[in-house]
C-alpha cells in the first residue's frame, strides 16, 4: 500500500418514502379535524368548544382568566366547517389558517395516493424545522390577540 489510502465511498441510507396507502392515511388524518368540527356546534362565547369532545375546560383561561395560545382554535375550526369563514377568523386566526392548511395538505396527499405517488418523509430535512417553527411562531403571535379579545 501506498502511504495513502482510499476510503470506500459510504452507501447513501435509503430515504424514507410514504407510498400511496400511507399518503392516503395521512390524508385522511389531516381532512378529520374539519369533519368532527362538521359536528360539533361552535360555543358563542369564542372558545369552550372543544368541551364537547369531553375534553376539560382551559386550565390556563379557568385558572388565571387568561387564554392560552390554542384557545378558540375548536371553535374557529367549528365555525368554518359550518361555512362561517369570517366568524372563524375573527375567533382565532390562526385556526382559519391551521384550517385552511389541514384541508389543503389533506387533499394533496389524497391525490397523491390515487395518483400512487410517494412522498418522501420530510422530517429529518431542513424544510421540515423551518415549518415547525413557523407554525409554533404563528401560535405565540396569536396570543396576544386572544388575550385582546378576552379583555375588550
Amino acid at each position: 500500500m501506498t502511504g495513502v489510502e482510499q476510503a470506500a465511498p459510504a452507501l447513501a441510507a435509503p430515504r424514507r418514502t410514504f407510498g400511496p396507502l400511507a399518503c392516503a392515511l395521512l390524508g385522511l388524518a389531516f381532512l378529520a379535524p374539519a369533519l368532527v368540527a362538521r359536528g360539533l356546534t361552535s360555543d358563542a362565547r369564542g372558545y369552550g368548544t372543544h368541551c364537547q369532545l369531553w375534553l376539560p375546560p382551559c386550565t390556563l383561561k379557568t385558572l388565571t382568566g387568561i387564554p392560552c395560545p390554542f384557545c378558540g382554535m375548536t371553535t374557529s375550526f367549528a365555525f368554518i366547517a359550518h361555512g362561517r369563514i369570517r366568524e372563524g377568523a375573527a375567533t382565532q386566526p390562526v385556526g382559519a389558517l391551521l384550517f385552511a392548511t389541514t384541508i389543503l395538505v389533506g387533499l394533496a396527499l389524497l391525490g397523491m395516493a390515487a395518483a400512487r405517488r410517494e412522498l418522501p418523509d420530510p422530517r429529518p430535512s431542513r424544510w421540515w424545522q423551518v415549518v415547525e417553527r413557523v407554525v409554533l411562531c404563528l401560535l405565540l403571535a396569536g396570543w396576544p390577540y386572544q388575550v385582546w379579545r378576552t379583555f375588550h
